[in-house]
């Protein structure tokens, strides 16, 4: 008399219908706050704080992290170790752009179009060591498509012009602190 299978033999059947990718989807995703194979941002403050943005694209989902280091010596001296980094962030996708806006502004662009500004340190929350204190100010989701490039405005410091893949260019304003779009032009390029 053939036994009965129970949930976990139906898996792990061969023939029609394959249900292995419902057990792999049932599977909780881990994420590690590691050093990610494909390095593509770098952007340093006037301090010399070093932040780099990496992703990974062969996982099962993509995503990215920021870390950060003192300087670019104790990123080398650190190899690039996350554990030894000085506060690091994980993106929902991967990262397409890394700005600072300021000393203690932080910008950071996905591959989903959102938009996150972090603030490094604060006056409001001090740490009597001067060690960083990373939280976010302000996040956006406007573009549709892709974030391709992401710009500081370098007179002023207080606008972000950034692009995505439908041709949509937005002009963000932090005057007041927060992230506010306040133009948007679409179909603005082709490619």
């Amino acid at each position: 008399q053939p036994r009965s299978r129970g949930l976990g033999d139906v898996y792990k059947r061969q023939e029609y219908p394959n249900q292995n990718s419902m057990e792999y989807r049932q599977q909780p995703v881990s994420y590690h706050l590691e050093t990610l194979p494909f390095i593509e941002h770098i952007t340093q403050n006037q301090s010399g704080t070093v932040v780099i943005g990496c992703n990974d694209y062969v996982g099962r989902l993509c995503y990215g992290i920021v870390f950060a280091y003192e300087n670019v010596e104790a990123a080398i001296a650190c190899a690039l170790n996350s554990e030894q980094s000085v506060f690091r962030v994980q993106g929902y996708s991967p990262i397409t752009g890394v700005e600072f806006v300021n000393e203690t502004t932080l910008v950071m662009g996905e591959y989903n179009g959102g938009m996150h500004l972090y603030s490094t340190r604060s006056e409001m929350r001090p740490k009597d060591d001067g060690t960083y204190c990373l939280f976010m100010v302000g996040s956006r989701r406007e573009h549709h498509g892709m974030l391709h490039c992401l710009e500081v405005m370098k007179k002023g410091r207080q606008h972000i012009v950034s692009a995505d893949s439908h041709g949509c260019i937005k002009d963000w304003d932090m005057g007041n602190g927060d992230l506010m779009s306040t133009n948007t032009w679409r179909i603005a390029h082709s490619d």
